[in-house]
C-alpha cells in the first residue's frame, strides 16, 4: 500500500504502520491522521475492532481486504470506501479522492462553526447534469442504501444520491439533524412524535414511521430536551 499511495497518491503521506490493534490505536493517538486504510483480518482481532476501542473518529476509514464478504459490515462501520486485494490503482485514486473530499467537508463545517457565521442553509447534492441545491427545511430524513443514501423532500419526493450516510451526518447541522439508527438521520424539525419502545420510534411530518436504535436513543432524548418538543 505504502508503494501504491507513493506511486498513485503522492500527496498522501505515511505518518505510520501498524500489525496490530493496540499499535494502530497508539499511532491514532499520537499521530491523528486524516486516512486510516484498514485490513480486516488481522492477528487474532479484526479491523471492527480497532474502530470500536477508538471510539469517536476524526479519520475516515478505507478498507483494504482480500474478502468481499467484508463489504457490508464494513459499510455498516461507515468506511468511506472498500478496496479489494490486489488493489488496482484506478480503485485507490477514487478512494483517495473520496477521502479528500470528506474530509475538506469536515474542514469546512469545522471553521464555520467556530466562526458561528457564514452556516450554508443549503445542501449541495451531485446530479448527472451538475449540482442541485436543497434548502435543509425541505430535507424530512435521510436513509442509507450501501453506498448511496435517499433524501426524503416534502410531497413524498425522493432523491437518490452517491454519497454514504456518514458524509451528510458529518456536513449538516448538529442542531437541526440526528442520526437516530445506522439507517437513518432525521430533521429534527419535521419529528412530530416520539414512542419509548424499545430503542424508540419516531413519526415523521409525513407520516413515516423510523426506528431509532439504543446507541442512538440517549441522543435523540437529549436532543428533544434541548428543542423543549413535547413528544
Amino acid at each position: 500500500m505504502e508503494l501504491l499511495l507513493e506511486h498513485c497518491c503522492p500527496e498522501v503521506q505515511v505518518v505510520g504502520t501498524a500489525q496490530n490493534i493496540q499499535d494502530a490505536r497508539d499511532l491514532i493517538n499520537t499521530k491523528r491522521p486524516n486516512l486510516l486504510f484498514l485490513d480486516v483480518e488481522l492477528t487474532h482481532t479484526t479491523g471492527f475492532d480497532l474502530l470500536k476501542i477508538t471510539g469517536q473518529k476524526d479519520f475516515v476509514v478505507i478498507f483494504v481486504t482480500a474478502h468481499d464478504r467484508h463489504a457490508i459490515p464494513a459499510i455498516k462501520a461507515d468506511a468511506l470506501d472498500f478496496l479489494l486485494k490486489p488493489v488496482e490503482t484506478s480503485d485507490l485514486i477514487i478512494a483517495v479522492e473520496k477521502a479528500k473530499e470528506r474530509l475538506n467537508e469536515k474542514v469546512l463545517i469545522s471553521e464555520q462553526n467556530a466562526s458561528g457565521v457564514g452556516t450554508p442553509h443549503r445542501l449541495e447534492v451531485p446530479t448527472r447534469h451538475g449540482m442541485r441545491f436543497i434548502d435543509y427545511q425541505h430535507i424530512e430524513h435521510i436513509e442509507a442504501d450501501g453506498n448511496y443514501s435517499t433524501l426524503f423532500l416534502g410531497q413524498q419526493k425522493a432523491i437518490v444520491v452517491s454519497r454514504q450516510l456518514g458524509s451528510f451526518e458529518a456536513t449538516l447541522p448538529e442542531k437541526e439533524f440526528l442520526r437516530i439508527h445506522k439507517s437513518y438521520i432525521i430533521n429534527l424539525n419535521h419529528m412530530v412524535a416520539f414512542e419509548r419502545l424499545d430503542g424508540g420510534i419516531v413519526e415523521m411530518t409525513s407520516g413515516k414511521r423510523l426506528e431509532v436504535s439504543k446507541k442512538y436513543k440517549p441522543d435523540l432524548l437529549e436532543a428533544i430536551k434541548a428543542h423543549s418538543l413535547r413528544l
